[in-house]
């Protein structure tokens, strides 16, 4: 029912790992590991090639530094695909996306149903903040999901526009959502995630081409506010501009960044000054107080 796509920096994966998925997965499946040892592929490649060696009716993409607490955690995936509409399934995610090119739980408040741990395997922190079984989402982490592999006849993970190692999953995602299927954080699988990312050059120019890529249509917002995004944005801008200069990146790439930043932080600015005018007129109406509180 489930193959386990993997992409290895090995030539295989650890027996740990395999031995860990085979005790607690409790569903008919099989391990397909893509040999990256070489280098040789993108995360987009060799997820592709993962899909196109698949059997069975659900993938999951994961991380090979990961582990699974859940027994049986297997029917419990199925038991989610069987909702109709449901077409990707992770175990973090967010909303809705920033404006300004960032990491995914920048976009606040998200939701996490995992361990949080280092790679000396020292807990860091336990995150459970799924209400009830499931929630929906824009989008997910990409250490460990799952999605339909009757899907795949309509998306893809993206190698024209992509190369490397970032923004695989929230790609894929917006994909999912404009085909018009749920993406969902559930609460009834758990595994354990031994590191966390890291802001490079990679990052940064995965990240403007995400942005490229989807900017007129996002952010697709599941649960947001204006202020909410406006103080997001404003901290990923800095951020931003943080991690250009960090890795010295060039002044074209630097203009473009100043540009996105200001140009959507511009507009935060200006929409506020208009709504602090209309509702200090509003507050004096008793018809009209309170309508605006949707966006403060």
């Amino acid at each position: 029912m489930i193959s386990v796509i993997i992409c290895s920096k090995y030539p295989d994966i650890s027996r740990a790992l395999r031995k860990n998925i085979q005790e607690t997965i409790g569903s008919a499946h099989e391990i397909i590991v893509i040999d990256n040892s070489k280098n040789k592929y993108s995360i987009f490649e060799a997820y592709n090639d993962g899909v196109s060696k698949a059997a069975f009716e659900y993938c999951c993409f994961v991380h090979e530094d990961v582990l699974f607490h859940t027994t049986n955690w297997g029917a419990n995936l199925i038991s989610h695909f069987e909702v109709p509409n449901v077409g990707l399934i992770g175990l973090a995610g967010s909303y809705y996306l920033l404006n300004i090119p960032s990491l995914w739980f920048k976009a606040k408040p998200f939701v996490k149903n995992l361990i949080q741990s280092n790679l000396e395997g020292e807990m860091v922190k336990v995150y459970n903040t799924v209400e009830g079984v499931s929630q929906e989402v824009l989008c997910v982490d990409g250490f460990c999901f799952f999605i339909k592999k009757s899907l795949f006849d309509k998306i893809a993970f993206d190698t024209q526009t992509f190369d490397g190692f970032h923004f695989y999953d929230l790609d894929i995602c917006l994909q999912v959502k404009s085909n018009g299927y749920k993406v969902l954080v559930v609460s009834d699988i758990l595994v354990e995630h031994f590191s966390g990312g890291s802001l490079n050059r990679a990052w940064l120019e995965s990240a403007l081409c995400f942005y490229d890529k989807w900017n007129k249509i996002y952010p697709l917002q599941v649960n947001s506010n204006i202020r909410r995004r406006f103080l997001g944005d404003t901290i990923a801008f800095r951020e931003l501009l943080l991690v250009a200069s960090k890795n010295r990146m060039d002044s074209k790439t630097m203009s473009k960044i100043r540009s996105i930043g200001w140009a959507h932080i511009g507009v935060y600015i200006l929409v506020g000054y208009m709504l602090y005018y209309i509702k200090r007129l509003t507050n004096t109406d008793k018809r009209y107080r309170g309508s605006l509180d949707v966006f403060f």
